[in-house]
C-alpha cells in the first residue's frame, strides 16, 4: 500500500513506470538484500507489457548497483490476475488491508486471515 499523502507533490504526474519505480524503491528502502534477491516480483496486467518490465528491470538492475547488491528481486514478471488464483487472492489481501488501515475494520478480514493460516501451516 502507499499512502499517497506522503508522496512527493510531482507524483500527481507521473506515470505507471514511474509509480512502480517509487513503490518498489520504497520497499527496496526498508529491506534488505537477503530478503527480496529470491522473491519474484509479479506484476497484474495483460500481455503486451513486455517494454514496461524491460524498462522496470533495468531500472531495478540500475538501484541495486548503486546499492552494491547483486540484484533486487530474483524475476520482474507479468501475469493475468483473472488467469492466477494466487494474484487474486493478493489483490483481495491487500484490499482487506486497505480497508482495515481506512475504516479499522472489514467483513472478509477474517476469510483473509484464515486463508493466510493455512499457508503459513502447510509443510515446507
Amino acid at each position: 500500500m502507499v499512502d499517497k499523502s506522503r508522496m512527493p507533490p510531482e507524483a500527481r504526474f507521473w506515470g505507471e513506470q514511474e509509480m512502480y519505480e517509487y513503490a518498489i524503491g520504497a520497499i527496496v528502502e526498508e529491506s534488505l538484500p537477503s530478503e527480496l534477491n529470491q522473491a519474484i516480483l509479479v506484476i497484474d496486467g495483460e500481455p503486451g507489457k513486455e517494454k514496461f518490465v524491460v524498462r522496470l528491470r533495468t531500472w531495478a538492475s540500475r538501484l541495486a548497483r548503486s546499492q552494491n547488491r547483486d540484484r533486487i528481486f530474483k524475476a520482474i514478471v507479468v501475469k493475468e490476475s483473472r488467469r492466477e488464483e494466487g494474484l487474486q487472492f493478493a489483490d483481495m489481501a491487500a484490499g482487506v488491508i486497505a480497508e482495515i488501515a481506512e475504516h479499522g475494520e472489514s467483513p472478509y478480514e477474517s476469510y483473509v486471515m484464515s486463508k493466510i493460516r493455512l499457508l503459513l501451516d502447510l509443510p515446507k
